[in-house]
């Protein structure tokens, strides 16, 4: 399974055109390379909520929790992404867990697909959006969540669910970092830009047979600012270079967890 992850996510390396990306400035990379430090950051907060809930509930060490999550990350561009949570639950550690281990995977992913909903569903209302419903309704949201967590259904617990209030913070830094590249490439409509990836990213989440949402999001987005009547400009560009930054934000993931594995056999 290993192999065939790193054969995907090579491949999907591979198809990448670098043409446009190799002609832009200097001050328009070094924007996208923060947004990529950012991105980064919002792909290690599910990372550490991850983490700490095996610590606080099955005792299992944080840093291997940690490297599991993060040498999966390549799993996401096999078809299906089945391999991403085999990857994540592989080490011995994980035997008699997984049954409710892949639950809370599952857990984890709807949480994380209703927040990139909730998030970008604002582009829907722009005439009619009003801040304090949101907030009221992220409240009302917060507090079922945590009713949820103290269930037991036919012995699957939804415990994960008390590390919610860290998982939010990856989809805010998932959109920020969507933001300021959108913002270092484009001059208009850059906030709907981003409320319309950030939807599509839900809906690649949803689509999961193609490798990473690879197409999905994109056409996704493509699709949805035409029923918004919004204007493309310079649009395949700025899809290309996300896409990119994306692939090499899963690419320090990948490689910060066979670090943390080197040093721990070395130490």
């Amino acid at each position: 399974m290993n192999l065939i992850s790193y054969g995907f996510f090579i491949y999907i390396l591979l198809l990448i055109d670098t043409a446009s990306i190799r002609s832009l400035d200097t001050k328009t990379i070094s924007k996208l390379g923060f947004a990529i430090f950012i991105l980064v950051s919002g792909q290690l907060v599910v990372a550490i909520s991850w983490s700490k809930y095996l610590a606080n509930e099955f005792k299992i060490s944080f840093l291997m929790s940690l490297q599991s999550w993060l040498i999966s990350i390549k799993g996401k561009y096999t078809p299906g992404k089945i391999a991403s949570p085999i990857l994540r639950l592989e080490d011995s550690i994980f035997d008699g867990k997984r049954k409710q281990l892949y639950f809370s995977i599952f857990i984890e992913q709807l949480y994380l697909i209703a927040s990139n909903i909730f998030l970008s569903i604002y582009v829907f209302f722009v005439n009619s959006y009003k801040m304090e419903f949101h907030i009221l309704a992220f409240i009302l949201f917060s507090i079922f969540l945590n009713l949820l967590s103290k269930l037991n259904f036919k012995k699957f617990d939804f415990k994960y669910l008390r590390v919610t209030y860290i998982l939010q913070f990856s989809v805010l830094l998932n959109f920020l970092g969507i933001f300021l590249s959108f913002n270092s490439i484009l001059e208009q409509n850059v906030l709907i830009y981003t409320l319309v990836y950030q939807l599509s990213t839900a809906v690649g989440m949803i689509i999961s047979i193609v490798p990473a949402g690879v197409g999905v999001r994109e056409v996704s987005v493509i699709q949805l600012l035409k029923v918004l009547k919004i204007e493309i400009e310079n649009l395949n560009l700025s899809i290309l270079i996300i896409r990119v930054q994306l692939l090499i934000a899963d690419l320090v993931l990948t490689l910060m967890g066979l670090l943390i594995k080197i040093l721990k056999k070395n130490y």
